[in-house]
């Protein structure tokens, strides 16, 4: 199943990969959206730093996983990259 950042529409095959994707792009139009769904971007982060296990990013993966159905093919690309494994980091 094709999981779509409800920011930027890139594409992983899990919400959790596009959750790690969402805490590390960390731009303003991410934050804002995670911001506008009821939670603190911040805040999520602080606890993923400080707590156990991957709390942080289970909750923003339910809520990416919501907002699948409300996404639109008319979406602007905010994101440069189609593919994290396009990074020079994921060579590594």
């Amino acid at each position: 199943m094709v999981i779509k950042c409800p920011v930027c529409l890139k594409q992983w095959d899990s919400s959790l990969k596009v959750a790690r994707h969402v805490f590390g792009t960390g731009d303003k139009v991410h934050k804002t959206w995670v911001n506008s769904r009821g939670v603190s971007f911040t805040d999520l982060l602080i606890r993923q730093a400080t707590g156990s296990g991957n709390q942080s990013f289970l909750i923003l993966a339910e809520i990416i996983e919501k907002a699948q159905a409300d996404l639109s093919e008319d979406q602007p690309d905010a994101c440069q990259k189609t593919d994290m494994r396009d990074s020079p980091r994921a060579a590594r």
